[in-house]
């Protein structure tokens, strides 16, 4: 990659229209009552929100994921958090195009912080809970916390099926399955994908089905974090929370525990008969550890 070359995350300024016009749909259609683009050092970034509530949360998504992938959730959460979800930028969504390029995890943690600045204007008050599925836990992680977790920042994280705690289990079904999806995009192949991700016998919805063929199709693919250092996971200890299902592929309960212990103090909340795709095969689960991570810090 030459120096100060801007590098795009599709193949081109079609694609990027077509995911684009695809997730703009999604949005309009969906539970959002507010949603505005925010300027930040890592470019234009999408946040749209719902919901009522004295607790504000920041949702990160995963990889490939965003506000428009991000409905089911919000319905199940709106009720009781103020919901906020930010595209990250250089993944598939409303978020700049751009590529972060190298130390992307710390550039993203720098600018969680800076979205989370902007939350005043999404009617957040003082002290807002991050929450990161798989990649976006990553950058929860790399995030600073408030001080004193009073007050303005963030209070605390809630971790789901998070990257940057371990490694990525890498097996051959897994290699087989995203490298046919990459090289031969088409509706079998994201299925088999999702399927991959899911627990065995969790319903395939149509629409992750149809966004996933056309990621696979339209964008470049970027690798998953390694785990990050401890003594930067350890700031975060005793304000965090960690969940995981228990047939997650990626990041299965044996690979977070040690590190969740020994750096955050936090058990492993293992959700049974779920997959990597946990908050959308149990949102009832994220809104119950979300819960209980507001009642903890309050």
């Amino acid at each position: 990659m030459a120096y100060g070359r801007t590098v795009r995350i599709y193949r081109g300024a079609d694609k990027q229209n077509l995911l684009q016009q695809w997730c703009e749909v999604r949005v309009e259609e969906g539970p959002w009552d507010q949603r505005r683009t925010i300027e930040t050092s890592l470019g234009a970034t999408h946040v749209a929100a719902t919901g009522s509530g004295d607790q504000t949360v920041l949702w990160l998504p995963g990889t490939n994921f965003n506000a428009a992938t991000s409905a089911t959730l919000a319905g199940h959460l709106q009720d009781h958090f103020r919901f906020c979800v930010a595209d990250l930028p250089g993944q598939p969504g409303l978020s700049s195009p751009n590529s972060v390029g190298r130390g992307r995890v710390r550039k993203y943690g720098a600018w969680a912080n800076e979205v989370v600045g902007h939350l005043t204007d999404f009617g957040a008050g003082d002290g807002v809970l991050v929450a990161g599925h798989s990649l976006g836990g990553a950058v929860a992680l790399a995030a600073d916390p408030a001080p004193s977790g009073k007050g303005p920042g963030i209070r605390g994280i809630a971790l789901f099926s998070p990257a940057g705690l371990s490694r990525i289990r890498i097996t051959g079904s897994l290699l087989s399955t995203s490298i046919r999806w990459q090289v031969r995009p088409s509706r079998d192949s994201s299925e088999s994908l999702l399927r991959y991700m899911q627990a065995p016998g969790s319903a395939l919805d149509p629409e992750l089905v149809e966004w996933m063929e056309l990621v696979g199709r339209h964008t470049w693919q970027p690798g998953a974090p390694g785990p990050q250092p401890e003594s930067q996971v350890g700031r975060w200890r005793g304000r965090a929370s960690v969940v995981t299902g228990s047939v997650d592929p990626f990041f299965p309960p044996t690979k977070l525990q040690k590190t969740a212990t020994t750096a955050l103090d936090a058990h492993v909340r293992v959700v049974e008969e779920a997959g990597h795709l946990l908050p959308d095969e149990r949102p009832d689960a994220v809104l119950d550890a979300l819960r209980d991570l507001a009642t903890a810090l309050a």
